[in-house]
């Protein structure tokens, strides 16, 4: 049958070794083989007790359900398609946006870079200015005394 078992955080649902002889030794088909058959109620058979199945087979038909399978297996390849194309699509966006992140980024530490020479600039010329006002005091004292 199959079996579940952990190998180093992945789960094995079935690792190959274990055979099956036949498929009445299979667990799952064993449960699905428990669970009580439906059948339809067919009009002519209401109130009837002994309805034969197999005539309830016979006035059955199975295209209608295997043309609904067809369309729900179509209909599910047709999302599964556009979620694969969405998710490449995603992909290629994202990348796109860390690129331009990184840009910004790189550009960002330019003009960090350029601000801080600005303000050690005008931190220097302050301190020129300080001192060329002490000059001026200092002549302006010395000449007056």
């Amino acid at each position: 049958g199959s079996s579940t078992k952990k190998s180093k955080g992945i789960v094995v649902v079935s690792d190959g070794s274990s055979k099956c002889e036949t498929v009445d030794d299979d667990e799952a088909y064993k449960r699905f083989q428990e669970i009580p058959r439906f059948l339809p109620i067919l009009r002519h058979a209401i109130g009837k007790r002994d309805v034969p199945p197999c005539e309830m087979q016979h006035k059955m038909s199975s295209r209608p359900m295997f043309r609904m399978a067809t369309r729900f297996q179509h209909h599910l390849k047709i999302c599964a398609n556009t979620i694969a194309a969405d998710q490449s699509q995603i992909n290629t966006v994202v990348k796109t946006i860390e690129a331009e992140t990184v840009a910004v980024a790189n550009k960002y530490a330019e003009m960090k870079k350029s601000t801080d020479e600005f303000v050690a600039n005008l931190q220097f010329l302050e301190k020129l200015r300080e001192d060329i006002i002490h000059i001026q005091n200092d002549v302006t004292s010395l000449s007056a005394g």
